[in-house]
């Protein structure tokens, strides 16, 4: 019996010589076929009776090649099909008018200047935040997206793109980005209120991380919308809001565990915003501020004495903020150490407790008794959490100020040993194992203009 035979070859366009990610590559005997890797290449065994090979790619006439050695050179020529847009999404429906999501548009003469022979190189590294990692040009082959504040996903989210407003459900298959007029990017956020939503803002998963199994992550936020030609202009508490979610986000996206149960943002309360709350400084940093905060109209970067009021206003009434935190931390605690509430009136043991702390009339918890929703909603004697990750923010953000606060190596020492754990170790074995030592009040204190 005559044994199969090893072929092997690159695949490159006929129009600028690039390799061609994703080709189908055939047997026509067998009709078991593979795709072309990153480079263009392509290995696989074929029947001993196989003498062609079928290739086809959506934007490229299909090819029959003539097996000719074990390792062939094959050119494609591409297909022209005028197409007016193609709209690559994580998930919605079939209809351009019902996706959602803030969408970033590439245009033709961007792609031109690209200079790739296919979607999916024109995807690559592009401000849209899209990665195309594996796709085949052969509908019902597996089609891999990153886009970044999601993470990977597979055709299970439909549709993956729609050409010229026609879903294609499930598949991402490459197209000439020669022949696209443009090309419109919606990525996984839902930043504007609508009816039956809830307000406020948070991130959450679809599917989490296991093993290999890699998380689906989204951030939902309740910003002001845009009203006709005026954009969406964000307010510096909302820019903050935005920040604060992206770093739950990374928690979620960047983890690295074995258990769904201790992955990601699966940590101990007191821990959990961590990631969050350090991203908040990155978002008033003048040099970072320089780089987003521009007049939506002129495009004037935000001038130094705008910064300065930015950066002295964070300060402003730091003591009376910290003091009502604190009083609604201990009442939350007190509570929680209760061992009989027959007869309780709450509001005369509200004022019993802050009487006790000799707090001023003129400062009340940050919650009271009556609507204190943390104290049965998650937080239950933990609301002291988001001030304990106050110490841990302030000071593992010290980290990037003394080295640089883009510097890769402390990037890569908090991702290593903060994002990417979850709770698979001990939250302070993990702060340690970044910082080096236990974490220090010092810094808080003065960002808060109390030292």
């Amino acid at each position: 019996m005559a044994q199969e035979k090893a072929v092997s070859g690159i695949v490159v366009s006929t129009e600028d010589g690039l390799p061609m990610i994703g080709v189908a590559v055939v047997d026509k005997q067998t009709m078991n076929g593979v795709t072309t890797n990153e480079k263009g290449e392509f290995s696989m065994t074929v029947s001993p009776r196989t003498k062609t090979l079928h290739l086809s790619y959506l934007g490229y006439k299909t090819k029959e090649v003539t097996i000719s050695g074990r390792s062939m050179k094959i050119e494609m020529e591409p297909d022209m099909v005028a197409i007016d847009e193609v709209m690559v999404v994580a998930y919605g429906t079939g209809k351009k008018s019902t996706f959602t999501g803030s969408a970033s548009v590439v245009k033709k003469e961007s792609l031109e200047k690209i200079k790739a022979s296919n979607v999916t190189q024109a995807l690559q590294g592009q401000s849209s935040g899209v990665q195309v990692l594996n796709n085949s040009g052969e509908p019902g082959e597996d089609a891999t997206i990153m886009i970044r504040g999601i993470g990977s996903m597979n055709a299970s989210s439909s549709p993956l793109y729609v050409v010229d407003g026609t879903a294609y459900d499930g598949y991402l298959n490459a197209i000439n980005p020669n022949d696209i007029e443009s090309m419109t990017i919606l990525k996984d956020v839902d930043y504007f209120p609508r009816p039956g939503k809830s307000g406020g803002a948070w991130m959450s998963n679809y599917r989490e991380q296991s093993g290999p199994i890699r998380p689906l992550v989204c951030n939902v936020c309740s910003f002001t919308k845009p009203i006709g030609d005026t954009p969406s202009l964000l307010t510096m508490d909302e820019v903050e809001t935005l920040f604060h979610e992206f770093g739950h986000a990374l928690h979620g996206l960047l983890t690295q565990c074995k258990y769904k149960g201790t992955s990601g943002t699966n940590v101990v309360r007191d821990f959990v915003e961590l990631p969050s709350q350090i991203n908040e400084h990155w978002a008033t940093e003048p040099e970072v501020l320089k780089m987003y905060a521009k007049h939506y109209a002129t495009g004037k970067v935000i001038p130094d004495e705008i910064i300065e009021k930015i950066l002295q206003q964070k300060t402003f009434n730091q003591g009376f903020m910290t003091t009502e935190l604190l009083a609604a931390a201990i009442l939350d605690m007190n509570l929680h150490m209760l061992k009989d509430v027959k007869n309780l009136d709450v509001v005369s043991y509200e004022k019993e407790a802050m009487d006790k702390l000799n707090l001023i009339s003129e400062i009340a918890p940050r919650y009271r008794v009556t609507y204190f929703n943390h104290i049965i909603g998650g937080y239950a004697a933990g609301y002291y959490s988001y001030l304990w990750a106050n110490v841990l923010d302030n000071d593992a953000f010290e980290a990037f100020k003394e080295h640089g606060i883009f510097d890769k190596n402390t990037a890569e020492l908090f991702r290593r040993n903060v994002l990417e754990k979850g709770d698979s170790e001990d939250p302070m074995t993990l702060y340690k194992n970044f910082r080096g030592t236990e974490p220090s009040m010092e810094p808080l204190l003065k960002n808060r203009g109390m030292k």
